[in-house]
C-alpha cells in the first residue's frame, strides 16, 4: 500500500531534518540502506531499511528496548528508547566504519510511520465517534505514549551529527506552550430559546443544585442582546486571554462556521452579531482566530473547504487578516490521511487536531510542529501538523482518564509539560472556555499554565 522510500519521501525528511537541525541535508537510497549526508561535506549516516517494517506491519510485534548510555550517548529521559517491530537488530545499534555511521535499525521508517501515522490507516478499530483510540496505539500498548519518543531519537542523531561533523552547528530550539480554546460553547444561554433557558433553569436549580447559574439564566439571556454577557458562565473569553498574556502567550479561539449534526455541533451562527462582536474582541486583543470544522465534516473535504471558506469570507467582512490559518475538528474527529487532505485542500496551514481523546500523550510521537506527508497518494502536503499533547476533557471527563480536578490529574498535565520542555517542544494544551465555570476549574487552569 505504502512506497517508502521514494524520492517524495526522501524530500519529506530532509525538509524535516532541515527544520530540526538547520541544515540542508541530502538523503539518498542505496540498496537496503537510506543514507543522510550534507552536500560538499565527507561523510554520512546510514540507516537499516532492510525490512520496510511499516509495510508488514503487526500490530502484536515485538517491541524492544535500547539504552543508548550503554552505547556512549546521552538521552533526554532514564528509560531506554523503544525499538518497534525490531526483528533483526543487531547490537551494538550504532557502529561508525571510517566517516560513516551505520543505524542497525529503520529508524528513519520508524519517525515515517510514527509522524505519518501509518498504523492508523484504514484501521477498523474506533471509538463510537469513529475515531482511532488511544488505548489501541501500539505506543499505548508498548508503554510509550506519553514519551516524545521522535523527539527523544531526534536528540541521538543530533549527537551523532556532532560527532561525524563537529564544525556543524545546530540549530536550538526554545520550549513555548500553545494554548487553544475550541469555541463549542460561547454562552450557556445567550444562543438558546426561551423556553429551552426555563428548562435549562429548572434543570440548574433543582437537579444540579448550580443556584447562582439557575437564578441568572433570565437575567442573563435578556442582557445579552448585544454582547454575551459578562456573567454567562461560558463567557470566560477575557479571563483566558487575560491569563495568556500575563505568560506572554497569543491564545488560538476556533469557532465554528456550519452546522452538519444539531446534536453535536455548536447553537450559534458565525454571523450572528454577538460572534462577530466576539471574534473582534479577540482579534483586537492580539489573539489567534481558527476553524473548528463541525461534526460530520472528517471525511468530507467539500465540506471542510465550504466551512473554511465561510469561516474566511466572514472574517473578511470584519478586516481581519492573519499570517496563518488553521484549525481543529469538532470532537477530534480524524480519518487518516483524508481528513488532512481535506484540510490541505481547504487551503489551512496547519490542522492541531492530532491528539486522543481517552489518553494523553504523544499521539505523533512528536511535541514540534512538522509538515504533513501523505502516504496514500505519496505526496508532500502544503500544510502543517501541529500535534495536540493534551486536551482538559480528556483528564476531567470520566467517559475518558476521568482524573477529575485531583492531584493525579494535575500531575499527568505537568508531567507531559515537563517532557515537552525538557525537549524544547511546545506544549499544546486544549482547554474549552465552556470548562472554566467555577474558582476551582479556574484555579486547577492556572496551575497547569503556571507550575
Amino acid at each position: 500500500m505504502f512506497s517508502f522510500p521514494t524520492k517524495e519521501t526522501n524530500t519529506w525528511v530532509s525538509k524535516l531534518f532541515e527544520e530540526r537541525f538547520g541544515h540542508k541535508f541530502y538523503v539518498q537510497n542505496i540498496r537496503d540502506k537510506i543514507e543522510i549526508k550534507i552536500q560538499g561535506i565527507e561523510g554520512a549516516i546510514v540507516f537499516n531499511n532492510s525490512y520496510n517494517w511499516f509495510d508488514n506491519w503487526d500490530k502484536n510485534s515485538n517491541c524492544l528496548f535500547w539504552n543508548p548510555k550503554e552505547e556512549g550517548l546521552k538521552s533526554y529521559f532514564t528509560y531506554p528508547l523503544p525499538l518497534p517491530n525490531a526483528k533483526k537488530v543487531k547490537y551494538p545499534l550504532l557502529e561508525r566504519i571510517g566517516e560513516k555511521y551505520f543505524f542497525k535499525y529503520d529508524l528513519i521508517g520508524f519517525i515515517y510511520w510514527t509522524l505519518n501515522r501509518i498504523e492508523e490507516i484504514n484501521n477498523k478499530e474506533t471509538d463510537k465517534f469513529d475515531r482511532y483510540p488511544g488505548n489501541a496505539s501500539y505506543a499505548f500498548k508498548n508503554g510509550y505514549l506519553n514519551r516524545p519518543i521522535i523527539d527523544e531519537w531526534f536528540y541521538i542523531i543530533a549527537q551523532i551529527i556532532q560527532r561525524l561533523w563537529p564544525t556543524i552547528k545546530l540549530k536550538s530550539h526554545q520550549f513555548s506552550i500553545d494554548l487553544s480554546h475550541d469555541v463549542d460553547f460561547p454562552s450557556l444561554f445567550a444562543f438558546n430559546s426561551w423556553k429551552s433557558t426555563y428548562k435549562m433553569m429548572v434543570s440548574l436549580l433543582f437537579k444540579e443544585f448550580k443556584l447562582s447559574s439557575g437564578i441568572l439564566a433570565p437575567y442573563v439571556k435578556f442582557n445579552s442582546k448585544k454582547f454575551i454577557h459578562p456573567l454567562d458562565p461560558y463567557n470566560k473569553f477575557d479571563w483566558l486571554m487575560d491569563k495568556s498574556e500575563d505568560l506572554n502567550i497569543k491564545s488560538t479561539f476556533n469557532f465554528f462556521s456550519g452546522i452538519t449534526n444539531k446534536f453535536f455541533d455548536a447553537n450559534y451562527n458565525i454571523n450572528n452579531p454577538l460572534i462577530l462582536k466576539l471574534i473582534k474582541q479577540i482579534n483586537n486583543r492580539g489573539h489567534e482566530l481558527g476553524l473548528h470544522p463541525s461534526f460530520d465534516t472528517y471525511k468530507s473535504s467539500d465540506l471542510i473547504i465550504l466551512e473554511a471558506n465561510r469561516f474566511k469570507k466572514c472574517l473578511s467582512n470584519l478586516k481581519i487578516t492573519q499570517e496563518l490559518w488553521g484549525g481543529r475538528m469538532h470532537y477530534l474527529r480524524w480519518k487518516h490521511p483524508y481528513t488532512l487532505k481535506a484540510c490541505d485542500k481547504a487551503g489551512l496551514n496547519y490542522d492541531s487536531t492530532l491528539g486522543f481523546a481517552d489518553n494523553a500523550g504523544f499521539r505523533c510521537g512528536t511535541s514540534f510542529e512538522y509538515p504533513a506527508f501523505d502516504p496514500v497518494d505519496n505526496k508532500n502536503l502544503n500544510i502543517r501538523i501541529r500535534p495536540l499533547i493534551i486536551m482538559e476533557n480528556t483528564i476531567l471527563d470520566g467517559e475518558y482518564m476521568g482524573y477529575g480536578i485531583s492531584d493525579k490529574g494535575l500531575s499527568i498535565f505537568l508531567d507531559l509539560k515537563k517532557k515537552c520542555e525538557i525537549v524544547k517542544g511546545t506544549f499544546s494544551l486544549l482547554w474549552h472556555n465552556s470548562n472554566l465555570t467555577n474558582p476551582i476549574l479556574r484555579s486547577f487552569y492556572e496551575r497547569v499554565l503556571t507550575s
